[in-house]
């Protein structure tokens, strides 16, 4: 099992843990629900780690590694651009919608979907 998986699966059992005495202890719905998918996050990221460590080694959890040994090529990326914060913008108007009105939420997912179309369009 790789350092990442092992790292992940001791989280989600510490979250599994805190999920169980904050049941007992507070009753409390919101909190234990939350904690819950906390632990299942973190379990459900620590299978998909650990079914990743069947491949090739990784540098990261080699001893005798060295820097150059994790160096890959990584694409290329696209050129500079205001999309991406205008995307996260975009969303937190969204996130704002939920609150304030489905006339706020559709004009933050509008603006989201033409970022997302800009970012792709760029990309390629």
């Amino acid at each position: 099992m790789s350092t990442g998986a092992r790292v992940l699966a001791g989280a989600a059992l510490f979250s599994f843990v805190v999920t169980a005495i904050y049941w007992f202890v507070a009753d409390e719905p919101a909190g234990t629900i939350l904690l819950a998918a906390m632990a299942l996050a973190t379990g459900a990221l620590g299978v998909y780690a650990a079914s990743r460590a069947r491949r090739p080694s990784p540098a990261e959890d080699r001893p005798d590694a060295k820097p150059a040994d994790g160096a890959e090529d990584v694409g290329v990326f696209p050129a500079g651009t205001a999309v991406p914060v205008l995307l996260a913008a975009s969303l937190a108007v969204a996130g704002a919608g939920v609150v304030f009105g489905s006339g706020v939420l559709a004009l933050g997912a509008i603006c989201a979907v033409l970022c997302l179309i800009v970012m792709v369009r760029h990309s390629g």
